[in-house]
């Protein structure tokens, strides 16, 4: 419950449940990935976020130990790298704070948001 609460308050309000069927463009996509994090999402949030060119998109938000400063909001496909050039992704190493340290791990993130990474997560 708490999940779904910081999810509607990040997510344009609670004007709209999160609907895993809907189908984003290019532009929403890019516009959840620009939204500044809220406190309430750090580590709270991880939820598919709808579909993009019929792949689930999930949205994460991630914080090492001192949050929110070291937050991340990753939006991805929900998908095993492996697969990311079928559903026309492009595979990243980013990095995942967790704790004191940041693990790197490979994520397929959906083309529009891939030709703005890395800067436009961090905090």
């Amino acid at each position: 419950m708490v999940r779904l609460a910081a999810f509607c308050l990040a997510f344009a309000g609670c004007s709209r449940a999160p609907d895993p069927s809907r189908e984003l463009s290019d532009e929403e996509l890019r516009e959840i990935a620009r939204r500044p994090i809220e406190e309430s999402e750090v580590n709270q949030v991880d939820v598919i976020v709808g579909r993009h060119r019929g792949t689930p998109v999930r949205m994460t938000v991630r914080c090492g130990d001192l949050c929110p400063d070291y937050s991340v909001r990753i939006v991805r496909y929900d998908v095993d790298p492996a697969t990311c050039p079928r559903v026309g992704g492009s595979i990243v190493r980013m990095g995942v704070p967790s704790a004191a340290s940041v693990s790197l791990v490979d994520m397929c993130l959906p083309a529009p948001i891939a030709a703005e990474q890395p800067t436009r997560w961090t905090r």
